[in-house]
């Protein structure tokens, strides 16, 4: 029996086939579209960061607003806390002096 070009399996002679004017001779199963499984793999939601707003009492007895920034990705773990008055004190200094305002770390 002859065989296929492509997979060389043993298959009648009127399964076979040429592709193109110089292709291989190859069988009706080769010559069907295979589809193609992409491994379905459902992975769950996962958080990786969070923004909490908070209301803070101040000492002078106004609120305040505080922000927790935590994330976690790619083994890069953060976590940040500030208020507005500090955003706001730290442009206001920046403005005032000209000049790159300094960060302070937590």
């Amino acid at each position: 029996m002859p065989r296929c070009g492509i997979c060389r399996q043993t298959v009648r002679s009127k399964d076979l086939k040429q592709i193109g004017p110089e292709g291989p001779v190859v069988c009706k199963w080769c010559r069907e579209p295979k589809e193609i499984k992409v491994a379905e793999t459902k992975r769950e939601r996962k958080q990786i960061a969070s923004i909490h707003i908070y209301e803070v009492p101040t000492r002078d007895g106004a609120t305040d607003h505080e922000v927790v920034v935590e994330g976690n990705y790619a083994g890069l773990e953060l976590k940040f806390t500030t208020t507005f008055d500090q955003v706001r004190e730290f442009f206001t200094q920046k403005r005032a002096t000209g000049q790159k305002a300094r960060l302070k770390s937590v």
